[in-house]
Order: C-alpha cells, then structure tokens, then sequence
C-alpha cells in the first residue's frame, strides 16, 4: 500500500455513489488487527461505517456495549465465537451477526479470522483512526507495534459511545 489518500478530496458528496478498493482504502493496525477502512461516517453522511478486518487466533473483543450504533458482522474467512446479551454463537464463512445498540457482546477468533464490520450509525472508525497506526501492508501487525496512548483511547472510546 502506497500513497494511499487519507483525506477525501474538497469537492467530495457524502450523499454521492463512491468506489473504493479494499487495496486502496486506507488501513490502521491497531490492538492486534489489520482495520481496512471501506466506507467511513465521513463518507457516507455518518449512515455507517463499514470495515474489513484481519485478526489472529484468541480472544479479540472483552465484554462492550455501543451506546448508540448498532454493529454487524460478515465472516469471510475463518471461524469464532460471539456472546451476544448472554447467547453464545459460533460462526464461520457465510455467517452474518447483528448486535443492536445497548446490548453486552464479546469474541473470540477460533482461527485466523477475516471479515467485514458494519456500524450504524457511523463513526466507530474514529477509534481506530485516532488509536491506530497507518498500515504498510495488509497484514497482521507488527509484535512490536507500540500501544496506544491510555488516555487517547480513553477519550476516544468516550466520544464513541462504548462501555465495557
């Protein structure tokens, strides 16, 4: 991934059809995970937010809440675990999840995992964006990437609306 834009150009429409390659959309690491930003709340009018995301083996997500989105996965490649409000779901290839707003989830990757992530509506990309690191490749991060900022994340978990 090189020069990849990070801001949208001036005459930009959030309300216009937009195309953006999973190649060339802007990507963080952050916490573990490769986060390829595909649409952004900027971009679609804060409709939603939709990710592809890269993770590794093990647990991934404690225990959280969105205080006002409501959040979707589409498993693509791999397998895990998700408790939603109390309910334990394995999912793999094919699987789609939704998790409304207020509602207690948490997971676990079984294996490599790929997939998409939605938010409704948007902005949880701030978190990564302001938490993560530009990525160089589409791949895992780093061991030695260097964790965030406590007080940044702090902060930015906060603006989005999330509790754990």
């Amino acid at each position: 991934m090189s020069d990849i834009p990070t801001t949208l150009p001036e005459q930009f429409n959030p309300m216009a059809a937009f195309m953006r390659g999973r190649d060339t959309a802007p990507a963080y690491w952050q916490n573990g995970i490769l986060w390829i930003m595909l649409a952004t709340a900027e971009e679609t009018g804060g409709d939603f937010t939709l990710m592809e995301q890269l993770m590794a083996r093990g647990p991934q997500a404690p225990r959280h809440l969105h205080e006002w989105m409501r959040e979707g996965f589409y498993i693509l490649q791999g397998h895990a675990r998700f408790v939603v409000d109390g309910k334990t779901m394995e999912v793999g290839p094919g699987d789609f999840l939704t998790v409304p707003m207020k509602t207690w989830h948490e997971f676990e990757a079984n294996t490599e995992l790929r997939f998409l992530n939605w938010y409704t509506p948007g902005g949880f990309e701030k978190l990564i964006i302001g938490a993560g690191v530009p990525a160089t490749a589409h791949t895992l991060p780093p061991a030695d990437l260097p964790h965030p900022d406590p007080e940044t994340l702090k902060r930015l978990i906060e603006e989005i609306g999330m509790s754990s």
